[in-house]
């Protein structure tokens, strides 16, 4: 009850390596030969700001984002499905209709017990809409709703490891899906979460929010009770810190500390070309120290793929990693993104501001060489100005359509 088919993602590996090597590497052959992609460390800093300040790579940016896209779409038309979110019980559990986890890679939440006040329908079907409406003290419900109330294990979250990390790339919940966001997090052993939105964005609602307005103040979402215990703004505003304690409602046996950092500084369809990628950066790597690799990490901005990508593409490429290797790779490591979940990183000023943070990062790790103020953290702002004027409602702008941010 409440469950949809999904394919194993072993059986599908081999098939995905295929497509992927064969775009990615030169002739499409596979084996150890370089991706085409790839860019030595010596010259990621001349590549970069080419990219960054230059007409010829503003267009190179473009032609990165095209061949992502095909490849996207390439893993959903012919590997991939999305059939769960699309199903008439969980429609209304996304925030948008247009970005799903993939059936094969998505957390499954466990299911209650039925019981003979439950409403059971095994078939997303007209006649079980039919027949919720008909039912005595049914029929003045929307049926859609009710079919949406059954019980279901679906959330719109995708696991992903990164980094020798795992991570839970979501959409900020509804207001409606607070107590299977609060599920997901709980049956995962989530410890921290990474939320880079705002509540209210741009005068519509980005994500409900999910804990309580005050320290020293608790609030039940679901069967869990979630309590603030301290709150603290820094860096000029733009990152909060809480601790959370949560624990099932009624049972006082485990309690569980939970860090959540809200970053504010990344704003919903805005031009970012004047961002510091600075502040950012820091936030990153506090989530990327605070990470264990014994529990996921949850991340996530509105629709759970802009700028969580953008933040989960930034924490592929760790210093001790990319001083190894010699090598970065930024198409590649979009690519490993969107094979876990559709639409990662997904417009032209999200790859251009992964290229800005990386660079910023290098080079004040001496990986790289920069300016002076780079080396200070001062000028990067100012040097580095990303050329992205067209307009950010990614309705519109960017292909694949993906609403949100």
């Amino acid at each position: 009850m409440g469950n949809c088919a999904s394919a194993s993602a072993e059986d599908i590996e081999d098939s995905v390596e295929l497509r992927v090597k064969k775009l990615l590497t030169p002739g499409g052959k596979r084996g150890k030969r370089k991706s085409r992609t790839s860019i030595q460390l010596s010259g990621f800093a001349d590549h970069a700001r080419r990219l960054l300040q230059t007409k010829e790579g503003e267009e190179e940016l473009e032609k990165q984002l095209e061949r992502l896209n095909l490849i996207g779409s390439n893993c959903e038309r012919l590997i991939f499905s999305v059939e769960c979110g699309q199903s008439l019980r969980n429609t209304l559990k996304n925030r948008y209709t247009n970005v799903l986890p993939y059936d094969s890679n998505r957390v499954k939440l466990s299911l209650p017990k039925p019981s003979a006040d439950m409403p059971d329908f095994d078939e997303d079907s007209e006649e079980n809409l039919d027949e919720a409406d008909s039912d005595e003290g049914g029929g003045c419900e929307d049926p859609l709703l009710r079919l949406t109330r059954a019980p279901s294990d679906y959330v719109n979250a995708s696991p992903l490891r990164v980094s020798n990390r795992r991570y839970i790339a979501c959409q900020g919940p509804l207001q409606e899906t607070l107590g299977q966001h609060w599920q997901m997090i709980w049956e995962s052993g989530v410890r921290l979460v990474a939320m880079v939105t705002d509540c209210v964005e741009q005068g519509r609602s980005a994500c409900a929010k999910y804990w309580p307005d005050e320290t020293g103040t608790s609030v039940c979402y679901g069967q869990y009770t979630v309590a603030m215990e301290t709150e603290e703004t820094l860096d000029d505003g733009n990152l909060i810190r809480r601790e959370l304690t949560v624990s099932v409602t009624g049972d006082s046996s485990e309690t569980r500390r939970l860090r959540h950092l809200q970053y504010l500084g990344l704003p919903l369809s805005a031009d970012w070309s004047g961002l510091d990628p600075a502040g950012f950066c820091r936030f990153a790597a506090e989530v990327g120290a605070t990470a264990r690799p014994d529990w996921p990490t949850v991340v996530h901005c509105d629709s759970g793929v802009g700028r969580t990508g953008v933040l989960l593409c930034l924490l592929s490429f760790s210093i001790d990693g990319v001083r190894a290797s010699q090598q970065v790779d930024v198409p590649a490591a979009v690519v490993g993104l969107r094979l876990s979940r559709p639409g990662m990183v997904h417009s032209r000023s999200q790859l251009a501001f992964v290229y800005k943070c990386l660079l910023h990062n290098l080079v004040k790790e001496n990986l790289i060489s920069g300016t002076a103020g780079d080396r200070n953290g001062q000028k990067s702002a100012g040097s580095l100005q990303l050329d992205v004027n067209e307009a950010e409602d990614f309705g519109e702008a960017d292909s694949p359509a993906v609403n949100g941010d």
